[in-house]
C-alpha cells in the first residue's frame, strides 16, 4: 500500500494495540516504525494509554520522518502534555524499563490468549480470533448485546462494550477486554453463570 500511495501526503497507520500483537512463538513485536525512513509520508500513531492501561491521561505519540518533525516544530505544532503523561514518556525511554516491560508484555499476551481460549469453550457464544487485548464475541443466547452488557454489569460488575452501534456487524456482538489473570477468572465464572440462564 505504501508503495502505491507514495503521492498521498499523509499515510497514517494506527499502531495503538501493536504491543499486544505478536508474530511468532517468541512473541516478537512487529512494527512499521522502520518504514518511516523509506516512506516519508508515513505517520505512525501509538497510544501509551493502551500499552500501560492509563487511558485517563490520554498519552500517545507519533513516529514520522525527521523532516516532518522539523516542519511541525517550525510551524509551532508542539503539543504540551501534563506531568503525569510526561512521567510515562520519560519512563518509556529507560532501557531498564523497556526490558522489564517486554517481560510483562509477553506474560500478558500469554494470559490473554489463555483467557480467549477459555472463552471459546463457553456455550452460546462465538469468540473471534484476536491478537489484541480484547475479543469480539457474538452472542447466541437470545439476548441483545445491550441486554447482555447491562445484565453483566448489574449482576456481576463486569463492564463490557456493546457493539450494537458498530456498522457492518450483523447479529449481537460485544467486545471484552482481557484484565489480570484473577479478574479474567472471575469474568469466565460470570459468563458461565449468565450464559447458562
Amino acid at each position: 500500500m505504501l508503495r502505491e500511495l507514495r503521492d498521498v501526503k499523509s499515510f497514517i497507520l494506527d499502531e495503538s494495540f501493536i504491543h499486544f500483537a505478536y508474530e511468532n512463538e517468541y512473541y516478537d513485536l512487529k512494527t512499521a516504525s522502520n518504514l518511516v525512513y523509506k516512506f516519508p509520508n508515513l505517520i505512525l500513531v501509538k497510544s501509551m494509554s493502551k500499552d500501560f492501561g492509563i487511558a485517563g491521561i490520554r498519552a500517545g505519540y507519533a513516529v514520522m520522518s525527521s523532516k516532518r518533525v522539523q516542519e511541525l516544530l517550525s510551524n509551532g505544532f508542539l503539543w504540551n502534555s501534563n506531568g503525569l503523561s510526561e512521567y510515562f514518556f520519560r519512563l518509556y525511554t529507560r532501557d531498564s524499563f523497556l526490558l522489564e516491560y517486554e517481560k510483562v508484555r509477553i506474560k500478558y499476551i500469554k494470559e490473554t490468549q489463555d483467557f480467549i481460549e477459555q472463552l471459546k469453550q463457553l456455550p452460546n457464544i462465538k469468540v473471534y480470533p484476536s491478537k489484541a487485548n480484547f475479543a469480539l464475541i457474538e452472542l447466541f443466547n437470545g439476548q441483545t448485546s445491550d441486554e447482555f452488557v447491562f445484565k453483566m454489569l448489574i449482576d456481576f460488575g463486569v463492564y463490557l462494550r456493546t457493539c450494537s452501534d458498530k456498522i457492518g456487524l450483523k447479529g449481537e456482538f460485544i467486545r471484552l477486554a482481557s484484565r489480570t489473570k484473577e479478574e479474567n477468572k472471575y469474568i469466565i465464572e460470570a459468563f458461565t453463570k449468565e450464559l447458562k440462564e
